[in-house]
């Protein structure tokens, strides 16, 4: 045996040298074996040799290698006594246990690799070699002294590895990989360096538990210091009830009591917090994970230390981790309820399909079959829908659409995987989400005529995604054709709508066509709701007596589509009701309409140009003191001196509030203009007006006023990433791409906020409350709930602060830009990489922090990536 216990043997299998010695004797050994078996064969099968070392016996060395002594003994019938081999002697060993022949490999060559160091060092250090074989030696020993490094560190990681695997989906890990850290020692117990590292990963990995995870030692020491709290409290409540304490001493202990209670009370709760947090990291996940727990919750009650109290934490981490994978819907009596019901209706299918395929007498019971098919299939929808109404019923309601797609995610991704079940999901879902939509704008025009439809078709389409629109929208055509015929029926002969009704009417329908156009397969609706105007629109001729006098929509219907474009929700259909005109030939009524949407275009730049002035405005008084008093106040005085300022002015955080509020407003209503332009207009070439409507659109994208709202607006930066992710992902076509203006915002944005603030002091990230003398933290960029902070500014007041407006706030101190930049990388990630798993998210997350375009291919990859995460 070489050092540490390796065989000499596992020179030839981990470094191709050979020793003489060890070939001789092992040649020996073969010949023997075959002249007293017969076998001439030298290796058999998977046997290794093994050089005999002192104390070895057959048995001992079966042991070592974890192979059976029955098969040691037949594989070495050149030993006449089984149990007199002799040091130096080869044995065969057949059938060793991989995992032990693998790592005396390692180990054998990492003794090599140490013995090539040793010869080495000597030799570099030779007075008998030459200058030339020292100094070749000398250089040598770095790249042989990182071999050693190389082949030990291989050594840990994988039985770093190993450890990592053995304490997945367990509770505590530390407890759970005892078996295998003996099984791992075991395979080379004779050799010190391979026990070093051993115990070396061991360490490591524990490190990594403790810090991400949680050991049986720190249970243990979270209930130590809860037991330790309730000695503490019932010595305490002892003290307060001694008859030979002073009355002092009692009251003392009263008063100490409630303290030590709530102290106590913490304890426990981190211990069941931590338990709760142990079952959340197996279970979440998991189909029916309430069970899937059940092992590693059995084990916390058999390793923690037998306590009522502790059985009771752990009882109640069960409980409340079983609660929210029920509101979840992951659970037996949620997902195993749907699951159950799908069974029922997949038998009442094979019922049918037999009855199908028997013969008359069977076929007589295919109607009762068929209609039980449709009772099981209705039971199953009634009672997806009551799941999707019950998790729709938890969240806020802007939540709502978000919650159901998540629960029908959840059934059709975990469920049995057949497309009858995802159908039935589908169904159930568009029920509950898109149903309501289209049933609300059908009721509120049997009831409350046009003007009511409308309203409700705005109202049930700006709350909820594009995609969800676009199908309330197409969903809804019969009901806008009937208030597109009551509107051209009100401008021509006088009808149901008022007179002065009608434009919102329009902006109403403009507005919902626009959201719905946002979908994934938003196109059509455009143009399906853009024939119905077209065949309601009410148009006159110029010259009525005359035949082929050119028509124009009536003036009030040009008044309403310049009303809808100036509130930047009715650019994407008055310009496709135009391109359909002109494809129909009615070029003049297509030109008055794009004449009318150019107004409108330029009302709205006008409207920007004041609200982002009037923002300026707002913010410009605070940041010009700032500027005078920074070169006589340090950093901190000069942020005190702000708070006592605003404080003293308790105008100006509602004037900031409502300018910052238009500005966002208008800023979507920015981006959304712009695409809609970006997209038709190389449609409609030919009409007269195109090319003015063209370089308006060109003044309006490349204003400076128009691009700080962009820039600004949360929902225009998420639609303007949106459609820059899609296009790059080839999903969508060039046309409806930002422009290089929008693109270019978040650079401009830094610029016009310096332009508007005209100093640079220092960060605002916490200021300071004068009236409780203590530190108010402003909330980080990356929040997306609203925060109520006391007194935040020094006023005296309660205020509800929205983190963004208070970064922007701050911002407008320290360069609005920079407060810009800073905070849609946090939003970035905040709404798209903390979503765990998925890899397609993280990087819209990187695309949207760092501002970078990047090939198609590149995002197609990605894609693909993704699917297999």
């Amino acid at each position: 045996m070489q050092p540490g216990g390796a065989n000499r043997n596992d020179r030839v299998a981990t470094t191709g040298q050979t020793d003489p010695e060890f070939d001789s004797a092992l040649q020996a050994a073969q010949r023997q074996r075959s002249r007293v078996d017969g076998n001439p064969q030298a290796l058999r099968g998977n046997e290794i040799p093994h050089e005999v070392k002192p104390g070895d016996s057959l048995y001992g060395i079966a042991q070592e290698y974890r192979a059976p002594f029955s098969d040691v003994l037949r594989a070495n019938k050149q030993f006449r006594d089984p149990d007199r081999i002799k040091p130096g002697d080869v044995a065969f060993v057949p059938n060793a246990d991989p995992r032990v022949v693998n790592a005396r490999e390692q180990v054998a060559g990492a003794h090599r690799a140490e013995e090539n160091v040793a010869s080495l060092e000597q030799l570099a250090r030779d007075p008998n070699s030459t200058p030339s074989a020292r100094k070749l030696a000398s250089i040598e020993l770095e790249s042989a002294r990182g071999e050693v490094s190389k082949r030990w560190g291989d050594i840990q990681r994988s039985v770093e590895n190993e450890l990592r695997e053995a304490g997945r989906n367990t509770a505590l890990p530390d407890v759970a990989t005892g078996p295998a850290l003996d099984e791992i020692r075991g395979r080379v117990l004779d050799d010190p360096k391979y026990q070093e590292t051993v115990e070396n990963a061991r360490a490591a990995v524990d490190r990594e538990w403790r810090e991400n995870r949680t050991t049986k030692g720190q249970l243990n020491e979270l209930v130590t210091q809860a037991r330790e709290g309730d000695r503490s409290v019932a010595s305490l409540e002892q003290a307060a009830r001694d008859p030979n304490a002073t009355p002092g001493e009692r009251r003392l202990a009263n008063a100490k009591l409630q303290e030590a209670r709530n102290a106590a009370g913490m304890a426990w709760d981190k211990v069941r917090t931590e338990v709760e947090g142990q079952l959340r990291l197996i279970g979440t996940g998991k189909p029916y994970p309430e069970e899937a727990v059940r092992p590693q919750f059995d084990e916390l009650r058999r390793s923690l230390p037998n306590d009522p109290k502790v059985g009771d934490a752990i009882d109640a981490a069960y409980r409340n981790v079983t609660d929210e994978w029920r509101r979840q819907g992951w659970t037996r009596d949620t997902l195993g309820t749907v699951v159950d019901k799908y069974g029922a209706v997949a038998q009442a299918q094979r019922d049918v399909d037999a009855a199908r395929n028997a013969g008359p007498a069977e076929q007589a019971r295919l109607a009762g079959l068929e209609q039980n098919l449709e009772t099981q299939r209705k039971a199953l929808r009634e009672e997806i829908e009551r799941q999707l109404d019950s998790v729709a019923g938890q969240v806020p309601p802007e939540q709502r659409e978000m919650a159901i797609g998540a629960r029908a995610a959840l059934i059709q991704e975990h469920g049995p995987d057949d497309a009858a079940l995802k159908e039935i999901v589908d169904q159930a879902t568009y029920n509950k989400t898109v149903q309501p939509g289209v049933d609300a704008v059908r009721n509120a025009y049997r009831t409350g005529g046009a003007k009511a439809a409308a309203e409700a078709l705005r109202q049930q389409t700006e709350n909820v995604s594009p995609e969800t629109a676009e199908r309330i929208v197409a969903a809804s055509l019969p009901t806008i054709d009937s208030v597109a015929a009551d509107m051209k029926r009100s401008l021509t002969e006088g009808g149901p709508i008022e007179y002065q009704d009608v434009a919102g009417v329009y902006k109403n329908i403009a507005s919902a066509t626009d959201y719905a156009a946002r979908g994934n397969d938003g196109a059509e609706v455009p143009r399906q709701v853009a024939d119905i105007m077209v065949r309601h629109l009410p148009s006159e001729k110029f010259q009525p007596h005359v035949q082929d006098s050119p028509a124009y929509p009536l003036p009030a219907y040009q008044e309403a589509v310049m009303q809808s474009v100036s509130d930047g929700t009715g650019a994407t259909l008055s310009l496709e009701i135009a391109k359909q005109l002109r494809d129909a030939g009615r070029t003049s009524e297509a030109d008055s309409l794009l004449s009318a949407t150019q107004v409108g275009v330029e009302v709205l730049h006008g409207r920007i140009k004041d609200d982002v002035k009037a923002f300026g405005d707002a913010t410009a008084e605070v940041s010009r003191l700032r500027a005078d008093w920074s070169g006589t106040m340090s950093p901190e005085q000069l942020d005190r001196a702000t708070i006592e300022y605003v404080a003293n002015r308790p105008d100006l955080l509602p004037n900031f509030d409502r300018t910052y509020n238009a500005v966002d407003g208008l800023g979507h209503a920015a981006v959304r203009t712009s695409m809609a332009l970006n997209n038709a207009l190389p449609r409609l070439q030919g009409l007269p007006t195109t090319e003015r409507l063209t370089e308006t659109r060109n003044e309006f994208v490349s204003s400076k006023e128009v691009q700080f709202p962009m820039g600004l607006s949360d929902k225009g930066s998420k639609e303007v990433l949106r459609i820059v992710l899609g296009q790059e992902a080839g999903t969508l076509s060039p046309s409806a791409s930002p422009n290089s203006s929008v693109s270019s915002t978040r650079g401009f944005v830094k610029e016009l906020g310096n332009a508007l603030m005209t100093s640079q002091p220092s960060s605002s990230s916490a200021v300071v409350d004068l009236g409780a003398g203590t530190t108010a933290a402003i909330p980080s960029a990356g929040a997306t709930a609203s925060n109520t902070v006391r007194d935040i500014f020094g006023t005296g007041q309660d205020v509800k602060l929205d983190p963004k407006k208070a970064s922007a706030f701050l911002g407008s101190m320290n360069g609005l830009g920079a407060a810009f930049n800073g905070y849609q990388a946090a939003l970035a990630w905040d709404k798209f990489a903390k979503d765990p798993g998925h890899l397609l998210n993280m990087t819209k997350a990187v695309y949207y922090s760092i501002g970078t375009r990047k090939r198609p291919n590149c995002l197609r990859s990605v894609r693909s990536a993704a699917g297999s995460v």
